[in-house]
């Protein structure tokens, strides 16, 4: 578990800038600004059959997200098996500010085909996912966005489900095969 709510206002928990670097099996929880923040490529965020979780991260700050992507073109990075704002059975709500952020990044895949891929992205204060400033050929396949991990329960987020804004373009959302 790595809990920052005792870092400085304003920190994140990773921060990622070398390329190649690969988070998983580990709860990320109350950064005081993003769980993670993306800023090189071929970065890998979870892995199926294990459990990543990140919650309760930015609850101050209305700017960050559980996993912030930002700058990174062709990027290569893939979130696959993380729970992002549900813990515990994944029924249980601890709310990041948003779930994942998407600014100014390209060749981004969120979840997969295999539903041992997939993400549990559910009651974030904001959106479960912001596609934003121009960030192009993001595929979103196969999660649940919304919902607990059994599909059925509801776990809203806070604002849109998914949100594709300011120039943002050729992204896919949504169906269960890439």
């Amino acid at each position: 578990i790595i809990d920052g709510r005792f870092n400085p206002e304003g920190t994140d928990n990773f921060e990622i800038r070398g390329v190649g670097y690969h988070i998983w099996n580990c709860t990320i929880a109350h950064s005081r600004r993003h769980g993670v923040r993306i800023l090189a490529s071929n970065a890998m965020i979870g892995e199926p059959g294990t459990r990543t979780i990140l919650v309760g991260n930015g609850s101050t700050d209305s700017t960050s997200a559980a996993i912030s992507i930002e700058g990174v073109a062709q990027s290569g990075i893939s979130v696959r098996s993380v729970w992002i704002g549900l813990k515990g059975n994944g029924t249980v709500t601890d709310p990041n500010q948003t779930g994942i952020r998407v600014l100014r990044s390209s060749e981004i895949l969120v979840g997969g085909s295999d539903p041992l891929e997939r993400n549990l992205i559910s009651g974030n204060m904001g959106h479960g996912i912001l596609i934003d400033s121009d960030s192009r050929q993001v595929a979103v396949v196969g999660n649940y966005i919304g919902l607990d991990i059994t599909g059925r329960g509801e776990a809203p987020n806070g604002g849109d489900g998914v949100k594709i804004d300011k120039g943002s373009a050729v992204n896919r959302i949504g169906g269960s095969t890439l």
